[in-house]
């Protein structure tokens, strides 16, 4: 919990990121429920994909850490590991409409241009604004023109080595209180609202406050739509220690796929 994880010399979720991966108090990091199964991912391989994911954007996207990573998809264990990952390296995440009927209904912010766009199982994403970065795709098939998360990972995997691992937790180390870390739609879509990776800090430690990670316990989550408070919530108990965050289908929805398995 905050004892050994967050404490007040962390200015940025990229402090968070070393400090929580040398944490191992909990089963699993995220859980969710496959073909009638809750199966969970224990928090070493969590931490290690967001790292491949993180080295994937690094080494072989050349993603500056001011560009985005933008959201297109619904809250789930993989959804996370980019959203970690991406938190970790400074990029803002930009949380866009999950189906590919919904406009942005605004300008895009100067964040988008050229961002890494994540999409759903489906691999479809909304209309977006050219030009848009690589195309990210969660789903167990993809379109083409598009990575399947499996296929980064195992590209990440390729380039884990020690010191390009110590070279990324170097740049987490530098990132600055105030680079921004979320772009979302504001209220009415009327423009777009911003945190700063301090404010994601301020934010999670008030959660923290309100709720003390503690072992065994479990953050429920939906499967649907990612709005600001969900995200927080998710970084949140991904950044305790402790906790683990649970993710539920929709009402309505049966997950009968999993995640990408045991890269």
């Amino acid at each position: 919990m905050v004892d050994d994880v967050g404490d007040r010399s962390a200015r940025t979720i990229g402090d968070l990121f070393l400090e929580v991966e040398r944490v191992h108090d909990r089963n699993a990091v995220v859980r969710q429920l496959v073909d009638g199964r809750w199966e969970g991912t224990p928090d070493w391989r969590f931490h290690r994909r967001a790292l491949r994911v993180a080295l994937y954007f690094d080494e072989r996207l050349r993603l500056e850490p001011g560009r985005g990573v933008a959201l297109a998809a619904k809250l789930g264990p993989d959804l996370a590991v980019i959203a970690w990952a991406a938190l970790s390296r400074g990029s803002p995440v930009v949380l866009l409409p999950v189906h590919p009927g919904d406009d942005l209904l605004v300008d895009p912010p100067p964040e988008l241009p050229g961002a890494v766009v994540v999409v759903g199982d489906d691999g479809v994403a909304p209309a977006l604004p050219e030009p848009h970065g690589p195309v990210v795709g969660l789903g167990p098939s993809v379109r083409e023109g598009t990575t399947s998360l499996a296929t980064l990972l195992d590209l990440g995997g390729t380039l884990d080595t020690g010191e390009r691992a110590n070279a990324f937790r170097s740049r987490a180390r530098a990132i600055d209180p105030g680079a921004t870390a979320l772009v979302h739609p504001a209220e009415g879509r009327a423009g777009w609202e911003r945190l700063r990776q301090g404010d994601i800090l301020t934010r999670v430690r008030h959660t923290w406050s309100a709720r003390p990670p503690r072992t065994g316990d479990d953050v429920e989550l939906t499967m649907g739509p990612v709005s600001p408070r969900d995200f927080i919530a998710l970084i949140a108990s991904i950044a305790g220690g402790h906790s683990c965050a649970v993710f539920s289908p929709a009402r309505g929805e049966h997950r009968s796929t999993g995640s990408v398995g045991n890269r």
